[in-house]
C-alpha cells in the first residue's frame, strides 16, 4: 500500500513510502511522508491548509490503482481511524472456519462481510440462471418447488472424473459472472455506507479471479482433522464429499503461496480474529 497527496483530485504516481505532487490549488508542492504501516505518521504539509490524500493500492496481480481520497488538514498529523477503504480476501481449505473468523471481526469493527457462498446460492434462484442450468443439466436438478436442488446439482459437478470436471466448468461459466457482479455491487454499497472496508469470503476466489478485486489476501490455517470435523457436523458431509470439494480447488500450498498473511486458526475463533485484526491494523490503520 502506498499513499501520495494532492490538493484537489489530480492523480499522483504511486510510491512505496512517499510521494510529492504539484498542488492544483497553489501550484506549489504538497508533501506527505507516510511510514510503511500507512498510518500517516511523520507528516509534513506545505503550504496548503487542506488537501486530499490519494490512496493507492498495488492490488493482487494488478497494477496500482486509486482506492480512495481522504480530506486532511494541517493539524491532523495522522490518518483518521478508517483512513483506507480496502477489500480483504479470505481463503483457506474447506471447513477452515473462514466464515466464523470474518464474522467475529465484522462484529467488532464496522466492516462489511461478503459471503460468496451465500451469493452463489442466491444466484441459483435467478430465473435466467435457472433456465440455463436446466437447459444444460435437465429438469432432474430441480426440487419439488421448481428451484435448483443443490444436492442434485452437486452430484453432477463434484468429483475428479472428466464428466464432473466438464459439468463444473459449465456451471462456473454460467454462475460466476453473476456472482462477480453481486460482489462488486456489495463492495460499492459498503463503501457508500461508510464502512471501513470489506472482508470477502469466497471459496473459489483465487480460481475464479475474484481476488483481483482484493487489496490483500489472507489464508486461514486450520488443522485437517478440525476441518473434517467441522464439515461433518455443520454440513453433514462424509470424508469423501469433503475431499471432492477440496480437490476441486487449488491445493492448500498454492493458496498459501498467493496470500499476504496467514492466520493460525488452531485455537479459538477469538484468537484467530485478533490475529486478523492486528494485521489489518498494520496494513490499513484500522483500529
Amino acid at each position: 500500500m502506498a499513499v501520495s497527496s494532492v490538493h484537489g483530485f489530480r492523480a499522483a504516481e504511486p510510491a512505496l513510502n512517499s510521494s510529492v505532487s504539484s498542488c492544483i490549488a497553489c501550484s506549489d508542492r504538497c508533501l506527505i511522508t507516510s511510514d510503511s504501516s500507512g498510518k500517516g505518521n511523520n507528516t509534513t504539509f506545505n503550504p496548503c491548509d487542506t488537501f486530499v490524500l490519494r490512496v493507492f493500492s498495488q492490488g493482487v496481480d494488478a497494477p496500482a490503482r486509486t482506492i480512495g481520497t481522504i480530506p486532511m488538514n494541517r493539524q491532523q498529523g495522522e490518518l483518521p481511524k478508517a483512513a483506507l477503504f480496502a477489500v480483504v480476501g479470505i481463503v483457506g481449505g474447506v471447513g477452515s472456519g473462514k466464515s466464523a473468523v470474518t464474522s467475529w471481526v465484522a462484529d467488532h469493527w464496522p466492516l462489511a462481510r461478503i459471503d460468496g457462498d451465500r451469493i452463489g446460492h442466491a444466484v441459483l434462484r435467478h430465473p435466467q440462471v435457472k433456465q440455463q442450468l436446466v437447459e444444460h443439466f435437465g429438469r432432474d436438478i430441480l426440487d419439488g418447488a421448481g428451484e435448483i436442488a443443490r444436492n442434485k446439482l452437486g452430484r453432477l459437478v463434484w468429483g475428479q472424473g472428466e464428466p464432473h470436471v466438464q459439468a463444473r466448468n459449465l456451471l462456473e461459466r454460467i454462475v460466476h459472472p453473476r456472482i462477480r457482479e453481486e460482489i462488486q455491487q456489495q463492495i460499492h454499497d459498503a463503501r457508500a455506507s461508510g464502512k471501513w472496508g470489506v472482508l470477502l469470503d469466497a471459496a473459489v476466489m483465487l480460481e475464479s479471479g475474484w481476488s483481483e478485486t482484493c487489496d490483500r489476501l489472507v489464508f486461514i490455517e486450520t488443522p485437517e482433522e478440525e476441518r473434517r470435523r467441522r464439515v461433518a457436523s455443520q454440513r453433514g458431509w462424509d470424508e469423501a464429499q469433503w475431499r471432492e470439494r477440496e480437490q476441486s480447488q487449488l491445493t492448500l500450498d498454492e493458496k498459501r503461496a498467493r496470500v499476504h498473511f496467514i492466520v493460525d486458526n488452531s485455537g479459538t475463533v477469538e484468537q484467530a480474529g485478533q490475529q486478523l485484526m492486528e494485521y489489518l491494523q498494520q496494513q490499513f490503520g484500522w483500529r
